[in-house]
């Protein structure tokens, strides 16, 4: 006996509506063209732009043009700066700072990509635009990190990183003031768990950095002037508490 397929049973289609992909590869390119950006003809280059044109046209088939278009220069761009991180160098570095005061870029790639950044705001609505502006800067900054003469070795504390904003964000939600509940839960519970993971993440992360110079020391010295930062300083109230 043979069983109904649940995508028919729901008459749901499984192929996203067709877009004209030639339509739109011919509109990035001249796009892209236009801000300086020429697509070379090794493999390579020509599988990022394909990635770019198929996260327009198969993830938004539903999209305006106009957005497909965005969304297609936004990402291959983007792939291009993952794949030539080292090449790009300095220009990524100071690639945020430059944005915010208006300066123009070193490079024709990043100046595009910073035009395509700043042309968010007439597709999306502000919040989104914003967030989609804030991932896009984040993006470009883990791609800047560099060696440091003071922390070389890049792969030794990178793994740590997760637990130490774990540590950073719960740590300051311990030591500010709580002022409701939440789910029904007593503030006194809602706090016990929160240190509970508080702990758990500094000893993760110190684990992780155990033995490392200077990493673990670096480290250790932070969380604990974070920690003292909060008891010391007026804005959260807890100097006036006798310890």
């Amino acid at each position: 006996m043979s069983h109904p397929n649940i995508f028919e049973c729901n008459q749901l289609r499984l192929l996203p509506p067709e877009v004209d992909k030639k339509a739109l590869r011919i509109a990035l390119l001249d796009r892209a063209l236009q801000s300086g950006v020429h697509l070379e003809t090794d493999d390579a280059s020509q599988m990022r732009l394909e990635a770019g044109l198929a996260v327009a046209a198969e993830m938004y088939p539903l999209h305006p043009l106009e957005i497909q278009i965005h969304i297609g220069l936004f990402t291959w761009f983007g792939f291009i700066i993952d794949d030539m991180n080292v090449e790009l160098g300095l220009g990524l570095e100071q690639f945020q700072t430059r944005l915010l005061v208006g300066e123009r870029q070193p490079s024709a790639l990043l100046q595009a990509f910073a035009d395509v950044l700043k042309s968010t705001k007439w597709y999306y609505d502000p919040i989104v635009a914003n967030l989609i502006v804030l991932s896009a800067l984040a993006f470009v900054n883990s791609n800047a990190i560099q060696i440091r003469p003071q922390c070389p070795d890049i792969a030794c504390f990178l793994p740590a990183a997760p637990e130490m904003g774990k540590f950073i964000n719960l740590t300051n939600d311990v030591l500010s003031p709580l002022t409701c509940g939440l789910l029904n839960q007593s503030p006194l519970s809602i706090l016990e768990s929160v240190i509970l993971e508080t702990v758990v993440a500094y000893n993760l992360s110190g684990a992780i950095l155990k033995n490392s110079h200077p990493y673990e020391g670096i480290w250790h010295a932070y969380a604990m002037g974070y920690v003292a930062m909060h008891l010391n300083t007026r804005r959260y109230y807890l100097s006036e508490i006798v310890l």
